[in-house]
């Protein structure tokens, strides 16, 4: 059902989110949405905006938040694609309100200038009080920031999950683990580790998985906003971080973000940039790839920031994002600690889904004593945390840090 049906549900549908759970407010948005979605299609309407009018800032964050939903049901986008959706209090002065947030995953071809222009068109409704502002972080990534009296007070991320990896990534089935992983002898309990990426943009959530009572790893981008502050407050709880550092993909016509590696480049400028990105995340012990299909397939480019990256002491994890990376074989060779990527977790960021590959985690961990996964900061990842790891744990699977299943291998 297209989001923007449930838009003029307005303020009511905020208080609902603001004090429900998880749980409740994904059975609200759901039966709500497809109570609408039928009245709907019998009476044949789509959403229509009131006109502004001279409205309160109050009456403005309500109307915004129904100009929201309007766009996502012009942009074909429905209940599936919300893979984040909450609110917030906040004050500035004596100014109140609820700050929205949405995080929807697109598919590779969505095409994030229609979307800012369709949001620009229905917020241009509600008067000079109300702005956007469109941010592109990288290919994957697009924010959009709603602002009114200069307040921000609706965000907006559209997450292309499934740009980062290549066609030839490894991937297991559940039924096929036993085919494709040989049995090998182990002492202890299975362990697995947990690494989040793309950290630094997503602070509210971010904060939920840190306060997540396991050791789970936190891999920063290295020109987030928050991902700094984040790095210290996580070394305060005893959580390893890592730079999650940009590498070019195979696709010419995606970048992967400020500070990105590309093989193009002179090795001085690799070296440069790799310095200057591990400079910026206070704590790390380690390191590994955001996107970078095509860059950590070149084995000598990768030799040339290993080096850097092993110079401080720190591991390396290769996310493993094309089949044909050598990161983690460079990295062999050269001498350093390092371990690579097993599982993605939310590369289908569908709730469902994401609990399967953790039964596909446990699984490889099962065969090989260690398996390592990758997932990344939203509400389903979120909620499978907390639904998965006290079963594992109950079920005799260790979590550990990376630098663990490293030390074991």
């Amino acid at each position: 059902m297209p989001g923007g049906q449930i838009f003029g549900l307005g303020l009511f549908t905020q208080l609902i989110f603001a004090g429900a759970s998880l749980f409740l407010i994904t059975w609200f948005f759901n039966s709500v949405a497809d109570s609408l979605e039928n009245r709907q299609a019998r009476q044949g309407e789509t959403p229509v905006e009131a006109p502004a009018g001279n409205l309160s800032f109050e009456d403005l964050v309500v109307k915004a938040t129904g100009a929201a939903y309007s766009a996502f049901f012009d942009l074909s986008l429905s209940k599936i694609n919300f893979i984040s959706n909450y609110v917030a209090a906040k004050q500035v002065g004596d100014r109140k309100w609820e700050f929205t947030f949405w995080e929807l995953w697109v598919p590779n071809d969505f095409n994030f200038d229609v979307a800012q222009g369709k949001f620009r068109d229905k917020l241009s409704k509600l008067g000079k009080n109300v702005s956007l502002e469109a941010i592109e972080w990288d290919a994957k990534t697009f924010r959009l920031n709603i602002d009114i009296d200069g307040l921000n007070t609706h965000s907006v991320l559209l997450t292309r999950t499934a740009l980062e990896t290549e066609a030839d990534t490894a991937q297991y089935v559940l039924k096929d683990i036993k085919k494709r992983i040989p049995k090998k002898y182990f002492k202890g309990p299975p362990r697995i580790a947990l690494i989040i990426d793309d950290i630094g943009y997503r602070e509210i959530l971010e904060l939920k998985m840190l306060e997540i009572d396991a050791p789970i790893t936190f891999a920063i981008m290295p020109f987030s906003p928050t991902g700094a502050d984040f790095a210290l407050l996580a070394e305060a709880k005893g959580r390893e971080t890592m730079l999650h550092m940009p590498m070019q993909p195979k696709n010419s016509n995606i970048s992967p973000g400020k500070g990105g590696l590309f093989v193009d480049m002179p090795d001085s400028e690799i070296r440069r940039l790799v310095n200057e990105c591990l400079d910026r995340i206070p704590g790390i012990v380690g390191v590994n790839n955001h996107m970078g299909s095509r860059f950590t397939s070149d084995a000598g480019k990768m030799a040339v920031a290993l080096r850097e990256i092993d110079k401080r002491g720190l591991y390396f994890i290769d996310s493993r994002t094309a089949g044909s990376s050598k990161g983690y074989e460079v990295a062999e060779e050269l001498g350093m600690k390092t371990s690579l990527r097993n599982v993605f977790l939310d590369h289908y960021p569908e709730y469902d889904k994401i609990l399967t590959q953790f039964d596909v985690l446990a699984a490889v961990a099962k065969r090989q004593g260690t398996a390592i996964a990758i997932g990344h900061p939203n509400e389903n990842t979120l909620h499978a945390l907390r639904v998965k790891i006290p079963e594992l744990q109950a079920a005799g699977i260790e979590i550990v840090p990376p630098s663990e299943i490293i030390r074991l291998q």
